[in-house]
């Protein structure tokens, strides 16, 4: 687990970059606080740097170290991630090629892999979360490439006077001017999303690599100059771009899905052997126990091959507490268990930290708790599994529900007439719309009923088709006709809807929010978080399993729960779903108020002349004064211009 750069610069633009370019690799050198190495090459009268910093988790030796070389030192490797087959791979080299290993490495694994095999069956052939940059310098072509699920980042540029790769956006500071170079269609759909999805960035001119996919770069042929889209960038002659995966192309209709016996054993199965696979390290590995039931099952599964340290972290408000769950969890599955309940300060201090921590604006206030469980984790444990991803993969999340009861509904009255459904919903008693969705949605509070029924009128009203549904159930700003940019890409894969939105959940939102994330904040503290559900075989087998064994009656996740039941008493497996949260509507009108209204004055929004400042003021004064919900629309204006003040 580490963080890299790969910076190819112009011949008469490095003379008085190098410095800049050292100072940007130390910027995130928390990613890899174990050992650090910054190289320079001249190839083409052009200077190459190469930097990488290791977070020492296999093989804890410096022959270990990178940027790796092979023997003729044609070829040379700078990585991020962990192999989990690597071993198996090893093998299958041994039996084809004349391999002298010099240590037990997954870096020195997936370098002669890619030195003996092509791309594409060597990136196939792969188990495990990674982003790379492979060099060979006889042919003077660099080749990069990320996961599947897209677990690690890869930011990529093209400009006037370079091109680079690197695990963190920050390795281009100062080659380009960020401050004057924001991405307005970015920054609009951060603002619907709470993030950025790939392939764009924050800054024009870098973009994310998609997960699933590679990139060749003929350093002989490269041209030098902007490129405004990432589809524009892939259009030049010196770059080939292609995927190598995607999950929609592993849908397989002649699988026979029908017993659920059967599908229950699979899956547990495979999960099992998913968590073994991962405990693969010579350090110490733990977990993350949230009271949910991803977690649990993973938990529950690692106590098959080892005594696990847990962690979880709690507030005082319950609305928003696990951690007495996660304890009693733990109590049954007998681990070593750590609980840190955390007061409002302390987890209001970590927000001076997010920008540190994730280098380009992010808005999912959940970022907080998991800020401060990474921290816990990291003074035990070099290592921990999660339970992301398994709510893309077994329908999880609260949207899944709200469809499967009321998209046929809604689009009955679409049909028929759909102003009808609108005046239904405008003129029903807040008292009986209250009864009905508390009863119906999980997340729903009565504490804050008005607001949320208010909202969910705003989103009715522009709900016209599937897409349009399943954007008011993750646009913030679905209501603002302002702020529609059609960049999420929702896309009709099957006949199944639920099918559909979690396969588009699976390409941006797991991604490039939760594994986003999981990985800046566990990464800021120099911890390795990984995460079994995202395992190859598991996501290709569960992919396949019609949405109804997930998703069906107002019941969701009902294979995972099942499954679960072989470890825990059901009142701790069918409980009300709480998430990972923390109340940020309370604190931004209390504690965090004055901290807020700086960041949100007149003169910060016309410094950066984004977004029309009556519209802030007036969402800032709705949300203190109660009459809206602006939690979210807030926390991203904040989160942004605290980023943009950092510049």
């Amino acid at each position: 687990m580490c963080g890299f750069l790969s910076i190819y610069l112009k011949n008469n633009k490095f003379k008085n970059n190098i410095d800049m370019i050292k100072n940007n690799f130390e910027d995130f050198s928390f990613r890899g606080p174990d050992n650090s190495n910054f190289e320079e090459y001249l190839i083409n009268d052009n200077k190459l740097f190469v930097g990488h910093h290791r977070l020492s988790i296999i093989d804890l030796d410096e022959r270990s170290n990178q940027p790796m070389n092979s023997e003729d030192k044609r070829y040379k490797l700078i990585y991020n991630g962990e192999i989990y087959n690597h071993l198996d791979i090893r093998r299958e080299l041994e039996n084809q090629f004349n391999i002298k290993w010099i240590g037990t490495s997954d870096t020195e694994t997936l370098l002669n892999l890619l030195i003996h095999c092509p791309i594409i069956e060597s990136l196939n052939k792969l188990k495990g979360m990674f982003s790379f940059t492979f060099f060979d310098f006889k042919k003077n072509k660099i080749i990069v490439s990320r996961d599947r699920s897209g677990e690690k980042p890869l930011y990529l540029s093209n400009t006037g006077n370079f091109i680079g790769f690197s695990s963190d956006i920050r390795a281009f500071r100062h080659l380009i001017d960020f401050k004057n170079s924001i991405n307005q269609l970015a920054f609009i759909n951060y603002l619907k999303y709470n993030y950025v999805p790939n392939p764009l960035s924050i800054i024009n001119n870098i973009f994310k690599l998609p997960p699933g996919s590679y990139m060749e770069v003929n350093l002989n042929k490269i041209n030098y100059e902007n490129s405004l889209t990432f589809e524009e960038l892939c259009e030049k002659n010196f770059i080939k771009f292609k995927y190598y995966w995607k999950i929609e192309h592993n849908f397989n209709k002649n699988k026979d899905y029908k017993n659920i016996y059967n599908i229950s054993n699979n899956i547990d199965n495979l999960i099992e052997k998913s968590v073994k696979s991962q405990l693969l390290s010579d350090v110490p590995v733990g977990a993350f126990l949230s009271g949910g039931n991803d977690s649990s099952l993973i938990v529950a599964n690692m106590q098959k091959f080892q005594k696990t340290n847990t962690f979880t972290i709690g507030f005082n408000e319950s609305e928003h507490d696990e951690s007495k769950s996660a304890s009693e969890i733990a109590k049954i599955l007998k681990t070593n268990h750590t609980s840190l309940i955390c007061s409002n300060k302390e987890a209001i201090d970590v927000i001076t930290s997010i920008n540190s921590a994730f280098s380009e604006p992010f808005a999912d206030s959940s970022q907080i708790p998991t800020m401060l469980v990474s921290n816990l984790a990291s003074k035990h444990v070099k290592v921990a599994l999660s339970g992301d991803g398994g709510d893309e993969i077994f329908g999880g999340y609260n949207r899944y529900l709200i469809a499967s009861k009321y998209w046929k509904f809604i689009n009955f009255f679409n049909y028929k007439d759909y102003n009808l459904l609108f005046k239904m919903i405008t003129y029903t008693p807040s008292s009986i719309m209250n009864i009905f969705l508390n009863r119906y949605l999980q997340n729903y509070t009565i504490s804050k009923k008005n607001l949320q029924i208010e909202m969910i009128k705003n989103k009715i009203k522009n709900i016209k088709n599937e897409e349009t549904f399943y954007e008011s159930l993750i646009n913030q700003y679905f209501s603002d006709k302002n702020y529609k940019s059609n960049n999420y890409k929702y896309n009709k894969y099957t006949n199944d809807f639920i099918k559909n939105m979690m396969i588009s959940d699976f390409n941006s939102y797991l991604p490039d929010d939760i594994l986003c994330k999981v990985d800046r904040s566990s990464m800021y503290y120099s911890l390795e978080l990984r995460s079994p559900f995202l395992d190859k075989d598991l996501i290709h087998y569960a992919v396949n399993i019609p949405s109804i064994y997930n998703v069906h009656r107002g019941k969701s996740k009902i294979l995972i729960k099942s499954i679960l039941e072989k470890y825990l008493p059901k009142n701790l497996i069918y409980k009300k779903k709480k998430g990972f949260s923390v109340p940020i509507s309370d604190w931004l009108k209390n504690e965090l108020k004055p901290w807020a209204e700086s960041l949100l004055t007149k003169d910060i929004i016309e410094s950066h002349n984004l977004i029309n400042y009556s519209f802030v003021n007036q969402i800032k004064e709705d949300h203190f004064n109660n009459l809206k919900n602006n939690e979210h629309k807030l926390w991203s204006l904040i989160q942004f211009n605290s980023w943009y003040k950092s510049l």
